[in-house]
């Protein structure tokens, strides 16, 4: 279980330590470990033209972070999960780079409604994939039924949501 702390604004996660390209790529690769990335797919979900990665990719491929699978005339890249630093990365990218920050930066704006907040299920163990939806734990002196907040009441569709 992660806790995220809503009290104090002033509390971020630490930066990740990696140059801007490689912490873009490990990202990308690291959160969605299942997911195997085409040069040019990767390009236009970072934003960058493929020029850019090639070096990165090679480096992080020869160091055995990702894999790297040849078909035909496309090269594809992946995390390499057998990697004895993959847990590590992750757990570091999760922190920095994954769900929690993004999640503490949106409930902080909740400010003293919002006591205290988990995440759980399969982000919080490590085992998310593309299809995992976010378990979140909100504790709340107010019923999210009064709250001002424009987004309490916007749903994706999921109303398991309950508030007492």
């Amino acid at each position: 279980m992660f806790c995220v702390n809503t009290q104090n604004a002033y509390f971020t996660y630490p930066r990740c330590p990696f140059p801007g390209v490689r912490q873009e790529i490990l990202a990308a690769t690291l959160l969605s470990p299942e997911r195997s990335w085409y040069l040019s797919e990767l390009a236009a979900q970072l934003k960058t033209s493929p020029s850019s990665l090639q070096r990165e990719l090679e480096a992080l491929a020869a160091s055995g972070i990702l894999q790297r699978r040849q078909e035909g005339r496309r090269t594809y890249y992946r995390t390499e999960t057998a990697s004895p630093v993959f847990a590590e990365l992750r757990d570091l990218f999760s922190k920095t780079a994954g769900v929690v920050p993004l999640l503490q930066a949106e409930l902080v704006g909740f400010g003293n409604k919002i006591m205290w907040a988990a995440i759980y299920g399969s982000i919080a163990r490590g085992q998310e994939h593309a299809q995992s939806d976010i378990d979140l734990l909100i504790v709340s002196p107010v019923s999210m039924r009064r709250s001002s907040s424009p987004r309490c009441g916007e749903s994706s569709g999921n109303s398991g949501a309950r508030s007492t």
